[in-house]
């Protein structure tokens, strides 16, 4: 009985901790949004640890490494737009230059130049 009850109190608790955690206050910390997959597993994977339920913390272990593989897929999809700005500017650039335009010119020296330093932020 105190199993079933024990079991009833750690789903229950993990489904409060989800509800809590959900809170999109918690996903801003001064401005920077978290990784909320990541958050959220290490704080079930710590309940998990303290309350010697292995599940929970298997549970908080699973959800990091979704947060994990989020992170990168959003740090290669970064680069790849910083790449095609860079391109973009310099191509955009080069063209400009050929035909005297140097306003054009300046602008596209600024994307190619949003394009390094996004590729860089994200490498």
């Amino acid at each position: 009985m105190s199993v079933i009850l024990r079991t009833f109190a750690d789903s229950q608790m993990e489904r409060d901790l989800d509800k809590t955690l959900s809170n999109d206050l918690l996903t801003k910390v001064l401005g920077l949004e978290l990784n909320q997959n990541q958050f959220m597993g290490n704080v079930k994977e710590g309940a998990g640890n303290m309350m010697g339920n292995e599940r929970m913390q298997s549970e908080g272990q699973t959800q990091q490494g979704a947060g994990n593989v989020q992170e990168t897929a959003a740090n290669v999809t970064g680069y790849v737009k910083g790449a095609m700005d860079q391109a973009a500017g310099a191509m955009k650039g080069a063209f400009n230059s050929l035909t005297g335009n140097t306003t054009g010119e300046a602008g596209n020296k600024v994307q190619q130049k949003k394009g390094e330093a996004q590729k860089d932020w994200n490498s």
